[in-house]
């Protein structure tokens, strides 16, 4: 296997804030129960994960993809290209003290603007494109919104949808007010080298109640190739993402 040479790209599409008010509960497993306490107490449970492509785990070391291939296996697309990408793997939960954001907000070109440090956006149509620069590769993306009365005619959505969606509140089955997926491609290269192929994130938005909203998301990226070890390697780009996580989070909450 060749390891290609380092780029370092921000995975996570998430808004982003200067205010802290979130912090970080790093799960073990993929499979975390949501707890009830932590995320009502600001806490974002989260799990992420990278493997080289023999699924060899790259970070944390002692992973193994058996048990986390079961985010790939919802998110992956049966039309995704194939090759030798590293996978990186994530899932969070936190519980946002406003209402659940309108269809018509996680669309429009504004809310997308605020989504994504370091970067110009702007949308023509449904297609977006998120300007980088030096060590953040342009790219473009697409945003869909489903709400929980809409018919969903994407089977690939739709399957996503039935395996993710789901979820457990208070022995209650509950089912996402708002889901939204996002699929980022065409990003460029950075330093001549190439950076991601494809990042797909699906993010559910649970009304708790009035003002409390639950929100979990999975993302599955694939990726031509990591920072250098010596600076990092991935766990540098694992910390990356969780910085954006929680930027994004805290954002979510102070969204006008």
């Amino acid at each position: 296997m060749n390891i290609k040479k380092p780029f370092l790209t921000l995975i996570l599409l998430f808004p982003f804030f200067v205010q802290a008010q979130f912090s970080l509960d790093q799960e073990e497993s993929s499979k975390y129960i949501i707890d009830q306490e932590k995320v009502s107490d600001h806490k974002v449970q989260i799990y992420n994960v990278c493997y080289d492509p023999s699924t060899k785990p790259i970070f944390p070391k002692e992973k193994d993809f058996n048990n986390d291939q079961w985010i790939y296996d919802a998110l992956h697309n049966k039309e995704d290209k194939k090759g030798e990408f590293y996978l990186l793997m994530s899932r969070g939960t936190a519980m946002l003290s406003r209402p659940v954001f309108t269809k018509e907000q996680l669309l429009s070109e504004g809310f997308q603007k605020k989504s994504i440090e370091g970067y110009s956006v702007s949308k023509i149509d449904k297609l977006f494109e998120a300007e980088g620069s030096k060590f953040n590769p342009t790219y473009e993306f697409i945003v869909d919104v489903f709400s929980a009365d809409d018919e969903v005619d994407q089977p690939h959505v739709k399957s996503m949808i039935s395996t993710l969606g789901e979820i457990t509140w208070d022995n209650k089955t509950i089912k996402p007010t708002e889901t939204v997926v996002k699929v980022g491609f065409n990003f460029d290269r950075v330093m001549m080298q190439k950076t991601t192929y494809l990042t797909r994130q699906i993010t559910f938005y649970y009304e708790i109640e009035e003002n409390k909203t639950l929100v979990q998301y999975y993302v599955l990226s694939y990726v031509y190739s990591l920072p250098p070890s010596f600076v990092g390697g991935a766990k540098l780009m694992i910390n990356k993402v969780n910085e954006g996580v929680l930027f994004g989070f805290n954002a979510s909450e102070n969204y006008q």
